[in-house]
């Protein structure tokens, strides 16, 4: 693949993985236990220059857990986007069979695959 279809891809896969969580937490929404945006985020990365993604913040209780998008070309994985709430931070790679999972940064962390369940924990713990 070009550099432009791999970037295309990544960047589309970012927009469904930003719907999967907005369609998972459509009930805490709609009960006004959080609010969500979407706003675009510049990423430059050497092999892909320079593209925008989305990026979704979620705000509950009083907190902002911010979903950021790293970059689509790391080591061991197809892509890691960030979740983000002040100093707390967990990692979601996506490995080469396109399946996102959740991890801590500790390096023996190997990480659960990505569900509601999953995010929803992920969430309690950075909203903690």
């Amino acid at each position: 693949m070009s550099a432009a279809e791999v970037r295309a891809e990544w960047v589309e896969a970012v927009r469904n993985l930003v719907e999967l969580v907005q369609a998972w937490l459509r009930l805490e929404r709609a009960d006004g236990l959080l609010d969500l945006a979407v706003t675009q985020a510049q990423v430059d990365e050497e092999r892909l220059g320079s593209y925008e993604v989305p990026v979704l913040e979620i705000t509950a209780a009083g907190k902002v857990v911010t979903m950021q998008p790293v970059a689509r070309i790391i080591i061991g994985g197809l892509g890691r986007v960030d979740l983000v709430c002040g100093p707390k931070r967990r990692l979601l790679v996506r490995n080469a069979e396109k399946l996102w999972f959740v991890s801590s940064r500790e390096p023996r962390d190997k990480g659960q695959e990505l569900n509601e369940g999953t995010f929803k924990e992920t969430m309690k713990l950075l909203l903690s």
